[in-house]
């Protein structure tokens, strides 16, 4: 059911146990997941600040590793 160029949603968790910096990734209801940890720091921060991001499928993989399986854009709203 997902498709390239989906919008995505991204939900800050800075009570994440795990990463302070953590964003969790949604399509429509259903979690996909994390961005990953060596990738979120400035998307958290910009974030935290109140900048409008966007974020969207940028491609689909089929692949035995689900961190392979989805890329995602993250663009900044000017």
């Amino acid at each position: 059911m997902l498709e390239v160029d989906q919008p995505l949603n991204l939900i800050r968790e800075p009570e994440n146990p795990y990463d302070e910096m953590a964003i969790e990734v949604y399509w429509k209801d259903y979690k996909l997941g994390y961005i990953p940890r060596d990738d979120n720091s400035v998307i958290a921060q910009l974030m935290d600040r109140g900048i409008p991001l966007k974020a969207s499928i940028s491609r689909l993989n089929e692949s035995g590793n689900p961190w392979d399986r989805v890329g995602i854009r993250v663009t900044m709203e000017v």
